[in-house]
């Protein structure tokens, strides 16, 4: 696991929370690991749970394992996804128009505990397959009290500006039981109109294990239209219940509106009747004030009746303090609950420290909660946090929470190592002769990033460097200024344990010169007469390397500071009118180490015209 681990970049958490509900507490260890690759990432995360706190009584969960799952095309994952603990294969084609997975294990409880548990269902089974505008669903089911089948289909499609998607599902339980789930959406310039229809039959279990026992019926059309002016008025009207009971209805409407000066006013009615909940109105009105980047205000008042009357209020402000820090303060009134007051600060202390600290006052149960915690980072990508909530109405609702974090990258792993030997190379035969001076105090890079110091022999050694192909060069600055070396960087494969052997030979430079003059006689030679060139631009090519200069006054050139070795020199840019003599010509040099390369001479003239020869 440790070499697996290894060969990925990786961020580990390790949090430790403590729960008090009435006489039973629980504390749960939590050791997460979360891995990311070129070729995959993985999710580990293993719980330790201890019941009846204070007793010692462990009990071990291994919660998720998720190994190699793949960016791409193929993946597998093993352990806990949104509703089953199993396995899943699956793939997807390179051009995201095909994929087909396959899940098999069992479903997670719909009970509310502070770990997930697998105790009630049983065997889950899901194929899924998604083409051009469908997603195909096959699940089956095997649990201890009924079994199930269910076949869906997901698929969507645009019709100009209407856009209609569809979810169906069957099933059979006993006999055959369906969903639907259809969304309507249509825009025709600033007017947009929404709609729904959800309908579940008696007995219709979703994937999720959710029972519909006396089954479920919602629909519902929403308009609404924008006006130039930034004014926005909606409505509505929505049904929505069980098919044994009378549906209830609700009205919908309001507007909001945004003013020039960062003033903003929503106001929503709700109107409710029918079945046999309560009926009555609900009103919202709310208003945002933005400070530009200092902060907001805002206002919100509501007034409903439901059996009884309630009106409430809440008047709440953010302000961005300095240094990213924020404070916000809240003073609310209702009806049913009486006032509640609340502050709240977020503190960055440095780049290291980070506290957020709340409190909440209802003075209609006497109640103060309160929740704080504290977070450090330090070298290395460590953080921590430290956090404590609670109320002091009950004191066993009081939580603890530890958590340390790692983030981080640990490369590849191999055993390989790279050395050689740094020297002034003098005759430039790229061997090191008795009598060639070794070079100190330079330092080698190895892809780009490490630096490793040549000793005072001129040696170097780097290692351990894990498995495949790097750069490695020498440190620019670290050469002496008459001195040079090749500028393309050196690449060099190692294997999983590999010792392999990189010198490099630093040489005396080398320098060209000459001119570009007008060959007006076209005899490929410079004669009395015969001015230089301006402005001409002479360049050197080694293979991806080049370097150039332009003529002077005189058409004369210099390029210094080349590495020894084999180069093209070419001229190029030349007045109007005239090009090479002859045409396309260029120079092969050797050069060598320290070596002046004088007299290399380019001539450019004007092209002969041909002369036809006719007889009559």
């Amino acid at each position: 696991m440790i070499l697996f681990i290894l060969s990925f970049h990786y961020y580990t958490n390790v949090y430790h929370s403590i729960y008090n509900y009435d006489e039973t507490s629980y504390a749960v260890t939590n050791y997460l690991i979360n891995t990311s690759g070129v070729y995959g990432k993985a999710d580990v995360l293993f719980m330790k749970y201890k019941e009846d706190f204070g007793v010692k009584r462990f009990q071990y969960i291994y919660d998720s394992l998720s190994i190699g799952e793949n960016n791409k095309l193929y993946h597998v994952v093993l352990g806990d996804m949104a509703y089953l603990r199993g396995v899943e294969v699956g793939y997807n084609s390179p051009y995201r128009n095909f994929s087909l997975n396959v899940r098999a294990g069992k479903m997670r409880d719909l009970m509310a505990r502070v770990f997930p548990t697998f105790e009630r269902n049983d065997f889950f089974s899901e194929i899924e397959l998604f083409i051009v505008n469908h997603k195909f669903t096959l699940n089956s089911r095997w649990d201890r009290d009924r079994t199930s089948t269910l076949l869906g289909d997901e698929f969507s499609f645009n019709l100009g500006n209407l856009k209609l998607s569809n979810d169906i599902n069957l099933g059979y339980v006993e006999n055959p039981r369906f969903a639907i789930n259809e969304e309507l959406f249509y825009g025709l310039g600033s007017l947009y109109l929404r709609s729904f229809l959800r309908f579940y039959s008696s007995g219709f279990v979703t994937r999720e294990g959710i029972e519909y026992t006396n089954g479920r019926f919602n629909w519902g059309i929403n308009p609404s239209y924008k006006f130039p002016i930034g004014l926005n008025v909606f409505s509505g009207f929505y049904q929505t219940g069980r098919l044994d009971r009378p549906l209830q209805n609700q009205v919908l409407d309001g507007f909001s509106y945004r003013f020039p000066f960062n003033l903003s006013v929503n106001f929503t009615n709700n109107l409710n009747w029918g079945s046999d909940r309560d009926s009555g109105y609900r009103n919202y009105l709310s208003l945002y004030y933005f400070l530009y980047n200092k902060g907001r205000l805002s206002f919100r008042y509501q007034n409903s009746y439901y059996n009884r009357r309630n009106e409430s209020f809440e008047l709440e402000g953010i302000i961005n303090l300095q240094h990213s820090n924020l404070l916000e303060a809240a003073v609310s009134k209702s009806g049913i609950y009486g006032w509640e007051y609340s502050l709240g600060t977020v503190l960055r202390m440095g780049s290291s420290i980070h506290g957020d600290f709340r409190l909440r006052h209802m003075t209609e149960q006497e109640k103060l909660s309160y929740n704080a915690s504290l977070s450090f980072d330090t070298r290395g990508g460590f953080s921590s946090r430290f956090g404590i909530s609670g109320n002091t109405a009950t004191e066993s609702s009081r939580v603890y929470t530890i958590e340390l974090t790692k983030r981080g990258s640990i490369e590849k792993v191999g055993f390989g190592t790279i050395s050689g030997v740094v020297w002034h190379d003098e005759n430039g035969d790229g061997r090191k002769q008795k009598g060639e001076p070794p070079l100190k105090d330079i330092k080698i890079i190895l892809d780009g990033k490490k630096k490793i110091d040549v000793n005072r022999i001129g040696e170097y050694r780097i290692g351990p460097i894990p498995k495949g192909e790097h750069s490695v060069e020498l440190e620019i600055k670290g050469v002496p200024a008459f001195l040079g070396r090749d500028s393309l960087k050196k690449k060099i494969k190692t294997g999983f344990v590999d010792f392999k052997t990189l010198n490099f030979p630093v040489f005396s430079l080398s320098s060209i010169s000459g001119v570009v003059y007008y060959d007006k006689n076209h005899n490929l030679k410079r004669d009395h007469g015969e001015e230089g060139v301006p402005n001409v631009k002479v360049s050197i090519i080694r293979g991806d390397y080049s370097k150039h200069t332009y003529t002077n006054f005189f058409g004369e050139y210099s390029i210094q500071n080349i590495v020894p070795g084999d180069y093209t020199v070419k001229a190029s840019r030349f007045p109007p009118g005239y090009d090479l003599s002859p045409k396309d010509f260029f120079l092969y040099v050797q050069l060598t180490g320290g070596m002046k390369k004088e007299g290399i001479i380019f001539g450019i003239a004007k092209p002969v015209k041909k002369i036809e020869r006719k007889e009559f």
